[in-house]
């Protein structure tokens, strides 16, 4: 059954974006490229042809999959709009903490040099919102529908481990990725669902998600699972890569392993119960 779930879903969404990016390609100059491999030039282009479609397909599918067809509530996949604001700030809190002690760290240890500042309201808040709609669709897709799939099917933990595996599968194209990034963005599932299963809404991830991505490219400088975007802060990393995370960005440093274990499991123990077997259909009910 949790084949068929994932082959429905893949279908639906395969379809739904081939669509709209056929559509959004007859606008004039959607055609002209702002990324290369390892930099991210202009986010307002990306969202438009890249990331929006994206975000429409994985948000239709999800419905489609799990209440039109396996008439399930929103709830089950964590869609529910009580507190939503309030946990999509409490997950970019986390990751803003966890940034500003890592960078902090790495300056005052001197493997991290401020070379200038540069603030760019355009670029700023284009970027905030275009991590905010790719994490988005990253969140949809493998903690709303995956893990929330195989977590009813098979139980909790299974369905935060495999979701996390194929989100590490998903980032393992990127341009420097290492042994340690792949660990770490492993890990960084691991909170995700760790924050999905605690708080049973996916806004909370989606906030840390997105939080993580556009606070450590956009503000403190640092590459952003190997891609280069614009940043407030022009840092540059003079100390070892395994603490700075090199060319990869920070979440491909110890330091980041530290933290990203260290707050799952923080996390976790507030409320260890909602990760029991017995939690599951209570937790995810079905109409």
């Amino acid at each position: 059954m949790i084949l068929a779930e994932v082959l429905l879903f893949l279908s639906f969404l395969g379809v739904i974006f081939v669509t709209l990016t056929a559509l959004i390609m007859l606008l004039p100059n959607v055609g002209e490229q702002s990324a290369t491999d390892s930099t991210l030039a202009d986010p307002y282009h990306e969202i438009l042809t890249d990331y929006l479609p994206w975000l429409i397909a994985s948000f239709l599918s999800l419905w489609i999959v799990h209440q039109l067809i396996f008439k399930r509530t929103r709830s089950f996949s964590g869609l529910t709009s009580q507190h939503a604001f309030l946990q999509l700030t409490n997950g970019f809190l986390w990751a803003a903490l966890l940034l500003s002690i890592g960078f902090a760290l790495l300056y005052l240890s001197g493997w991290i040099e401020i070379k200038n500042i540069d603030f760019n309201g355009y670029l700023f808040l284009g970027f905030l919102l275009f991590f905010l709609i790719q994490s988005s669709v990253e969140e949809f897709m493998v903690r709303a529908f995956l893990l929330s799939t195989i977590a009813y099917r098979i139980g909790i933990w299974k369905g935060i481990i495999i979701s996390s595996l194929v989100f590490t599968m998903l980032h393992i194209g990127n341009p420097n990725i290492q042994y340690l990034s792949l660990i770490n963005i492993f890990l960084a599932g691991i909170l995700l669902g760790v924050f999905y299963i605690r708080y049973n809404q996916i806004w909370a991830p989606i906030g840390l998600h997105t939080g993580w991505n556009f606070l450590q490219g956009s503000f403190f400088g640092f590459e952003v699972s190997g891609i280069h975007v614009y940043s407030y802060i022009d840092s540059a990393e003079t100390g070892p890569d395994v603490f700075t995370g090199g060319p990869f960005g920070f979440e491909g440093s110890i330091l980041a392993s530290i933290f990203l274990m260290g707050l799952a499991f923080w996390i976790w123990n507030q409320a260890p119960e909602k990760f029991k077997g017995e939690y599951l259909l209570s937790s995810f009910q079905t109409d």
